[in-house]
């Protein structure tokens, strides 16, 4: 904060005070803090006067949580306590937090920041308030703007003021050494109305032009309402550089500014009249357990988390660019530190105006269409989305926070507390409670008619049969007899599938087969053991039945002796093997075939059988006509033919063929120069370019136009002059003419814009065609005459009554207008749910019921029941074991002791121990061991840390283990004896411990040392000393023995 908003801050406090000198007069304190992310867990402050009474107390809520607050009080004397509880101070990673106390007439009285080398638990910061008299004439109205500046890496050369047109600085800032490199401070004034004159100065003379440095350019501006009034992206301003600017008072926000009314706008400064609707607020959502009908707002979460994604398209970061979110409380900083998305989270109140701010470098500048933003709430809601590359740097994009609703999510289950499955998580009964459970199906002999839950202890299913055992149809498998249902035996065949088959027989007789066959005794096929004839009878059929004969007859049955043989052969009289005593052709014939049969004729031909004397002779040569060798007498070639290649023969020429054995006459000379028809000095009679060709290159030759090419040498007409306008095409007013973006985008507000529609929208200002009439009827889709088309309701709607409308079902409901297919016909049979033939779907009791007795019938279990006669599933097995409590074996299953149990004895049951005992079972830490270093009665286990205590005093083992012995033993085992410890006690002999202590610190023998903090500050020198007293914080000590030094650190926690 700088003076002259400190100025501003206390002149608006509207308390007035008479002028004084002394203490205890009237005066007051503006308090200032800023605490980092961990600030609700670790930090806070306290303001004591000289009496030690508190007089302030402030504990942070948020995470990085801003605090200005006044304390008017009298002048004195008094201390500032901070505290952290962990010990880093207000820092995290992002964020280095600051404590700040001024006024009006002493400035800054306290301030101490937080950084890497200023840690603190506790920091303690007395301070003189002295009295202070704002009752000075108020200064004419002022208005608030915002000065944002983006550091370099010299920080603390910039400086800044604004003055008016008589030249008095209205404000300034300086002294930013301790912001970090490349940094952002944004500086809320309050300036006069009027002409105003922005100076920005560096005190090096480079301007904010850290990239000469091998860094990063800074810039910086000014904003008021949604206005830049000063816009410096140029940061080589050498020592300094001035921006007139006017300054006035920004336009109003109509709307309704009473937050317990529907219509709030918690932008509005202006209240229009427009509040109407009393907010009531509550779960408005009627699927809901705590939906309330009576309101018309939502509650939500008073506080909750929000999400900040930040975008890059190319994943190399925002390198010095940043994005600020400002609440009406606080303001964050969040930069992209590299990759596509960076993701942060802090929280905010529900209904929190909420403003965003994007800001560059001038280096940045041209990286900033890579970046995009999006806040959302812990549901997914999007507060505000800035997807890339539409960020406008300074430009603010506003939303209000909006945490998730308190409704609570219906739970169904049973809410019954006499119920079996009573559920205390749930609040919506769902009609599942069950309060007896048993066997539910009737087809069980363990079914239970009283039970409404089925536990699963059906387990024998009801078989109906004979359980007569001498009966034909006995089933041994059958547990219930149906009267009259046994069947005697009557002895017969009683398989239908046979020749004797008796239908009436109960009883296996002998049977007889079915034998098919011909009974036909003059049949071919006659069959004298057949009793069933078949249908088959063949008739005698006399022929040759040799099938290996010339004229077997297949048809034939029976032999007649007119059988022929077989003779093959060839039977084509025109075949060379022709055979005149064939009479079956074997497909052996041989036909002619008439060619030259000499295979070293020219003509030879494979194929042939028979000479036709035309054989002609070999003559090898070339014979190729259009070859230089052609042979004109040759009939076979033998590849010796050279074939012409015609073209040029001059080795000197353009056109040179080296292949060539003819000359054609076409030889060309060389000819040098461009070859390339599109270069300005293209030569068209050249045939050898030598790389003299000047391209074209087209483009813009004019330096006043948009798209001016300085590289191009051929005005080709492209030329576009600058256009300053809207160039988001997604605005209102987008210009597609415009090639400079000018900033006066307006969104798009889609709705319906006709007022007399339902779905009217006053907001918006493009017509989406979705505007809807008025339709009226009944809008209850529960309502018998539900309209599905109206909107809007027009109370005629008629209840729906279900339930049952036969009139002879069973349970006819008089009173029902609908049917909902509920109707029950009546069903007779046993209703009584406690008999053993209940009938569940029977509703109408036919006096048919037969008692049931359920119980474990199994005489081999341990809860047998000689009374029962349905088993219901429970049976018991006996489970032998230990049943005794007090014993090592007690087993919780076991119902019969088997005489098992094993009583705890006490004892050392270690067997590499002196004193182990053999018969003990359980360990009572007696163990000593005769290992080691004996001391007195106690024997000890030379492990690492002992032999190390032995090593550093060989005393602990010699004589007595005495507390010094077992503090070093602690120390080791707790793990501080590292490397360097023993490193430092090898070359001196010298070791400190416990580290970290609470306090003391002790030494095994006497040194002289010299303490000094982490910022190298020497804070106690000791000699000759073996122990020493510190407060809490991290310490360096020099520890001095006979010419060697040594430096160890030190905690105390």
């Amino acid at each position: 904060m700088n003076n002259f908003t400190k100025i501003l801050y206390a002149v608006l406090m509207i308390v007035v005070f008479a002028t004084a000198t002394a203490f205890g007069q009237a005066s007051y304190m503006v308090i200032e803090a800023q605490y980092d992310s961990w600030g609700p867990q670790e930090s806070s402050f306290e303001i004591l006067d000289v009496n030690g009474n508190q007089v302030y107390f402030n504990q942070p809520t948020i995470q990085d949580e801003y605090l200005l607050d006044t304390l008017w009080i009298g002048a004195g004397s008094y201390t500032a306590i901070l505290y952290d509880q962990y010990g880093d101070a207000w820092q995290d990673t992002d964020l280095q937090g600051y404590f700040r106390i001024w006024n009006t007439c002493q400035d800054t009285m306290v301030e101490f920041l937080c950084s890497q080398t200023n840690y603190f638990a506790t920091e303690t910061i007395p301070f003189m308030l002295g009295p202070c008299n704002p009752n000075a004439p108020p200064p004419p109205p002022c208005l608030q703007a915002t000065v944002i500046i983006n550091l370099d890496q010299y920080q603390s050369e910039t400086s800044w003021q604004i003055a008016d047109t008589n030249g008095m600085v209205v404000a300034s800032g300086s002294g930013y050494g301790a912001e970090p490199d490349y940094g952002t401070v944004v500086i809320p004034v309050c300036l006069p109305q009027g002409p105003l004159e922005f100076t920005i100065m560096d005190t090096y003379g480079d301007g904010l032009q850290g990239s000469l440095w091998q860094g990063q350019d800074g810039s910086y501006f000014i904003k008021q309402c949604n206005d830049t009034l000063v816009y410096g992206t140029d940061p080589a301003f050498g020592n300094d550089t001035v921006h007139p600017f006017v300054i006035d008072s920004c336009p109003p926000i109509p709307g309704c500014t009473d937050p317990d009314y529907l219509e709030y706008n918690p932008f509005a400064d202006v209240d229009d009249g427009s509040c109407l609707t009393v907010a009531v607020y509550g779960c408005i959502d009627s699927t809901m357990y705590n939906y309330d009908p009576n309101a018309n707002a939502m509650l939500v979460t008073p506080v909750c988390e929000y999400k900040l994604t930040l975008h890059d398209l190319v994943g190399n970061g925002w390198v010095a660019s940043n994005l600020k979110i400002v609440t009406p409380d606080t303001m964050m900083n969040f930069t992209h530190t590299g990759g596509f998305t960076d993701t942060y989270y802090f929280y905010l109140p529900t209904g929190t105006p909420v403003t965003s701010i994007f800001t560059i470098s001038n280096q940045a500048s041209l990286t900033t269409i890579e970046c995009g933003f999006t806040l959302t709430n812990p549901e997914g809601d999007t507060v505000m989305h800035v997807p890339a590359p539409f960020i406008q740097p300074i430009f603010p994009y506003q939303g209000v926070s909006v945490c998730p609703n308190e409704c609570i999510d219906k739970i169904f289950g049973c809410t019954d507390t006499l119920a079996l499955n009573y559920q205390d998580t749930v609040n919506t009964d769902d009609g599942s409670c069950y309060y007896v459970a048993g066997c539910m199906n009737p087809l069980y002999l363990e079914y239970n008619n009283l039970a409404d839950y089925d536990d699963g202890s059906c387990s024998t299913l009801i078989v109906v049969g004979c359980m007569d055992s001498t009966a034909y149809n006995y089933d041994p498998a059958a547990n219930v007899e149906l009267a009259g249902s046994c069947i005697p035996f009557v002895y017969g065949c009683m398989d239908p599938m046979m020749f004797n088959y008796d239908p009436l027989a109960t009883a296996n007789d002998t049977c007889i087969s079915y034998i098919y066959g011909c009974t036909d005794p003059s049949a071919f096929n006659y069959n004298v053991n057949a009793n069933t004839d078949n249908g088959n009878c063949i008739p005698v059929i006399f022929g040759c039945t040799d099938s290996t004969a010339f004229n077997f007859d297949p048809l034939a049955n029976t032999d007649n002796s007119s059988c022929i043989a077989i003779v093959e052969g060839c039977t084509n009289p025109l075949a060379i093997n022709y055979n005149v005593n064939a009479n079956v052709d074997n497909f052996s014939c041989i036909l002619p075939i008439y060619g030259c049969t000499d295979s070293t004729a020219f003509n030879y031909d494979e194929l042939a059988n028979v000479d036709n004397g035309n054989c002609i002779d070999v003559v090898e040569g070339c014979t190729n006509p259009i070859a230089l060798n052609y042979d004109p007498l040759a009939n076979t070639d033998d590849f010796s033919c050279i074939l012409p290649i015609y073209g040029c023969m001059d080795s000197t020429a353009f056109n040179y063929d080296e292949l060539a054995n003819v000359d054609n006459g076409t030889c060309v000379p060389f000819i040098y120069g461009c070859t390339n028809p599109i270069a300005l000095n293209y030569c068209d009679t050249c045939n050898t370019d030598d790389f003299s060709c000047v391209l074209p290159i087209y483009g813009c030759t004019d330096s006043t136009m948009f798209n001016y090419n300085p590289l191009a040498n051929v005005d080709n007409g492209s030329c576009i002059p600058f256009v300053y306008g809207c160039t988001d095409p997604n605005a209102l007013n987008y210009n597609s003419l415009a090639n400079i973006e000018d900033f006066s985008c307006i969104d798009y507000i889609y709705g319906c814009t006709d007022s007399t529609m339902f779905n009217y929208n006053p907001n918006a200002n493009t017509d989406n065609g979705s505007c809807l009439p008025f339709v009226y009827g009944c809008t209850d889709a529960d309502a018998i005459n539900y309209n599905i088309l109206a909107n809007t309701d027009d109370g005629t709607c008629i209840d729906v009554v279900l339930g049952c409308t036969d009139s002879t079902a069973f349970n006819y409901d008089i009173l029902a207008n609908t049917d909902d297919g509920s109707c029950i016909p009546v069903v007779w049979g046993c209703t009584d749910g406690t008999a053993f033939n209940f009938n569940s779907l029977a509703n109408t009791d036919d006096g048919s019921c037969i008692p049931v007795i359920f119980g474990c019938i199994d005489p081999t279990m341990f809860n047998y029941c000689d009374t029962c006669n349905t088993d219901n599933g429970n049976c018991i097995p006996y489970y032998y074991g230990c049943t005794d409590s007090t014993a090592l074996n007690y087993d919780d299953d076991a119902n019969t002791d088997n005489g098992s149990c094993i009583y705890p004895l006490l004892g050392c049951t270690d067997p590499t121990a002196v004193n182990y005992n053999i018969n003990a079972n359980v360990a009572d830490s007696s163990c000593y061991y005769s290992a080691g270093c004996n001391v007195g009665d106690v024997y000890y286990i030379p492990n690492e840390c002992f032999e190390w205590v032995i090593q550093v005093d060989p005393y602990c083992c010699d004589v007595n283990w005495d507390s010094s012995c077992e503090g070093l033993y602690t120390y080791c085992i707790d793990g501080w004896s590292g490397p360097t410890d023993i490193a430092m006690f090898e070359r001196m002999g010298v070791l400190p411990y416990p580290n970290p202590s609470t306090g003391n610190v002790y030494f095994n023998e006497k040194v002289d040392i010299k303490v000094y903090d982490t910022i190298g500050k020497l804070v106690l020198e000791k000699d000759n000393i073996s122990s020493v007293n510190l407060s809490k914080g991290v310490y360096l000590i020099k520890i001095e023995k006979e010419n060697i030094n040594l430096i160890t650190k030190i905690i105390i926690k």
